[in-house]
C-alpha cells in the first residue's frame, strides 16, 4: 500500500472522528437547552370567598387576596 493511500485513509479516519465527535456534541447541546419558557405555578384551590359572596357562578378572581391566599 503507497504512503500517499495511507494517509488518504488516516485523513478519512480522522474526518469521520470529528464528525461523530460534532454531532454527538450536538445531540448533547439540544438536551440542555430549554424548549420552552420557565414553567408557570399552577395551584387548583377551593374558592369559599366565592361562594361566601354570592357570586359564585360569575365572580372574577383578579388577586390572590380574593382567594384567601397571603403568600
Amino acid at each position: 500500500m503507497s504512503t500517499r493511500r495511507k494517509w488518504v485513509i488516516a485523513l478519512n479516519v480522522i474526518a469521520i472522528l470529528i464528525a461523530s465527535l460534532s454531532y454527538a456534541m450536538h445531540r448533547t447541546a439540544i438536551f440542555h437547552t430549554k424548549a420552552a419558557g420557565p414553567a408557570v405555578e399552577m395551584q387548583l384551590v377551593p374558592l369559599p370567598t366565592a361562594v361566601d359572596a354570592g357570586c359564585a357562578p360569575s365572580c372574577v378572581i383578579t388577586n390572590r387576596a380574593a382567594l384567601g391566599i397571603t403568600h
